[in-house]
């Protein structure tokens, strides 16, 4: 859009590799998504706190599923009213390319629930690492003899837990929490270009 003659040969279109799951959440599902979360009484307030941040660094950053879990606490970045991520190699993510390094900030504004799960998600990380910069954001007390945090036990259970809420809020079986990487770029084109029709209304209104 906007290229006066597009150069094609880089992308091997015609790889039997390159596939792309269509797919997208509004804003408005997104939004009952945490509702459902924080208010699932079979949740603990941890696993409350694990999916809503997972899901909200995912379709707020459009991060990987691996890049949000494996955030450290100084991956998280905030100055005045400022939010930005960082997404960068560490013990507990590798990226995909060297390309996938980047700072992604905050263009959309959070609701009162998405600044409650970060408040509370940050504090919870307070509460076992302390001053602690390098250890994921979404860790555990340890029991090791080292004491330090680890990464939450919980994390290889939050994709199928958060495939299952976006399913049961969409009614579309084939979605996944990668739609909500999908979703962020969708929106920020729409916001780029300006455009104006049925589906991006559809993706950003409440």
């Amino acid at each position: 859009f906007g290229v006066a003659s597009p150069e094609w040969a880089d992308l091997d279109l015609d790889s039997g590799y390159r596939t792309v799951s269509a797919g997208l959440i509004s804003e408005a599902e997104y939004q009952i998504c945490q509702t459902r979360i924080l208010t699932d009484n079979t949740l603990s307030h941890d696993e409350q706190l694990i999916l809503g941040f997972v899901l909200l660094t995912t379709y707020r950053f459009g991060l990987r599923l691996k890049e949000a879990v494996g955030m450290l606490r100084r991956d998280w970045c905030q100055y005045e009213q400022l939010i930005w991520v960082l997404v960068q190699g560490n013990q507990y993510r590798s990226l995909k390319s060297q390309a996938s390094r980047r700072a992604i900030p905050l263009l959309f504004k959070l609701s009162q629930n998405e600044k409650d799960i970060v408040d509370r998600t940050l504090a919870r990380y307070t509460s076992i690492a302390g001053k602690q910069s390098n250890k994921p954001i979404l860790c555990e007390a340890s029991h090791q003899e080292s004491g330090q945090p680890i990464l939450t036990r919980l994390a290889q259970r939050i994709s199928p837990a958060l495939i299952q809420l976006i399913r049961s809020v969409t009614g579309n079986p084939q979605l996944v929490l990668h739609h909500c990487r999908h979703s962020f770029y969708n929106r920020v084109a729409s916001a780029l270009f300006g455009l104006n029709n049925t589906l991006a209304d559809k993706l950003t209104s409440t």
